[in-house]
């Protein structure tokens, strides 16, 4: 169903639920802006980004052994929950020994021969 309103705007209604689309034409410049009737022609406001995380260090509570590979590697054994810990604890020392042996070196790159 259409029916016309004062000046070059159209009114669309439809049955289904959809809203009521206005369309209004330009007879200069040959324009057509449609908008939504009954929702105040606004849009919805974007969503802010949220903000970045600083790249840096990570607190120290947080493991850098993965516990899904850890798991993956054991065949015959079940894993602990309190291992990942003393294995991440082993590995951060394995690397403070290698930093101290390449800077003793010279070196700021860590090598195999370091561990």
């Amino acid at each position: 169903m259409m029916r016309r309103n004062s000046g070059d705007t159209e009114i669309q209604q439809t049955k289904s639920s959809t809203p009521t689309i206005a369309v209004n034409r330009d007879a200069s410049s040959g324009v057509v802006r449609r908008r939504a009737k009954g929702l105040g022609g606004t849009m919805a406001a974007k969503k802010k980004a949220a903000p970045k995380k600083k790249a840096g260090k990570k607190a120290t509570g947080d493991l850098i052994i993965s516990k899904s590979r850890v798991k993956a590697a054991t065949k015959k054994c079940n894993v602990g929950g309190d291992f990942y810990g003393a294995l991440d604890a082993a590995v951060r020392k394995i690397i403070a020994g290698a930093e101290e042996r390449a800077q003793g070196n010279k070196r700021k790159t860590l090598k195999p021969v370091d561990i």
